[in-house]
């Protein structure tokens, strides 16, 4: 019984020390982050939404003029009221004139309800979501200065959006470093994945995951966009590599790699869509197939006409038809 007592207390001190290293690592404040800037965002999102539909039944010409929900939001919290909208309480929101007209004559001659019941409320929903929209600056702030001093170098080739949210799914900068450049091309994808395994590959595998959002990836067309992902994940993977084990400055040699790449794929001809077939489906559909002419010296079709029977009698005569 000492034996196993003993065995037992060194179990639960190595568990702890474990946990408490899983704690202790700087990454966890990232992870945190991330996760809670995605949140803010559905939520920012929500509320912008709710404030816009609300609004619209006391001013809705102004949801056709303004296309930034920021402004918008600004407006409706800080003036509100349709009166209110004068040159001396816009100009310290709005600085296009062109803009300022249109808001002051869409004022005037405004639609809208006239209760102002639900005004109060509204402005409420448009001070949340803009304390929202301010946390999720300050968020962002946090997780630039916390990727840039953790790993210096993916977070330059990546960005620091895109490099968190990377790291967030991986858990850990050890897990990212150990991980080769195919997963990291599809982090972010994993829906995708095994869809294309589970039908047994007749849906197109995916390219590419969070790498989506990256600069060089958006601006090529969609048929350069998988190769251009590839590339940089491969980039990424030395890159975390290099500031794990390393640790040591090579974002200039992979940025002048990736912007080789970027200039080569871009001269590169765009490819066209592939057709591609369902199961049931034996050739592709032509959307703009040409119909046959429609000709009148065709050979009329005789309505009343006798026609065979699909069964013959068993006896041994012959039927009549």
């Amino acid at each position: 019984m000492n034996r196993l007592n003993e065995l037992r207390n060194k179990f639960l001190e190595q568990t702890k020390k474990q946990v408490s290293q899983e704690y202790g690592e700087q990454e966890i404040g990232i992870i945190r982050a991330t996760n809670a800037l995605e949140d803010l965002d559905a939520s920012s999102n929500l509320l912008f939404e709710h404030t816009r539909e609300w609004y619209h039944s006391f001013f809705p010409e102004l949801e056709r003029i303004l296309n930034d929900p920021d402004l918008f939001l600004q407006l409706v919290y800080e003036i509100g009221h349709k009166k209110d909208f004068s040159p001396a309480n816009l100009d310290k929101l709005v600085k296009n004139s062109d803009l300022k007209e249109k808001i002051i004559q869409a004022s005037q001659k405004s639609i809208g309800a006239t209760e102002e019941k639900n005004l109060g409320e509204i402005r409420v929903l448009a001070l949340n979501a803009l304390n929202l929209k301010q946390e999720r600056t300050v968020l962002e702030k946090f997780i630039n200065t916390e990727l840039n001093a953790l790993a210096p170098n993916f977070s330059t080739v990546a960005g620091s959006l895109l490099g968190a949210k990377l790291l967030s799914k991986a858990g850990s900068l050890k897990r990212l470093a150990e991980m080769p450049a195919s997963t990291i091309q599809l982090l972010g994808a994993e829906k995708a994945l095994f869809r294309y395994l589970k039908t047994k590959r007749k849906t197109p595998p995916p390219k590419h995951g969070f790498l989506y959002g990256h600069s060089l990836v958006k601006q090529l067309p969609p048929s350069h966009k998988g190769a251009m992902a590839r590339t940089l994940a491969g980039k990424l993977s030395l890159a975390i590599k290099a500031d794990v084990f390393g640790k040591t400055n090579i974002t200039e040699e992979l940025d002048k790699k990736l912007k080789v790449r970027f200039e080569l794929l871009q001269k590169k001809p765009v490819k066209p869509k592939k057709t591609r077939l369902f199961p049931f489906q034996k050739y592709p559909v032509k959307k703009f197939q040409k119909r046959k002419p429609f000709s009148f010296n065709r050979r009329p079709i005789k309505r009343f006409q006798k026609k065979k029977p699909f069964f013959r009698k068993k006896t041994g005569q012959k039927n009549k038809y």
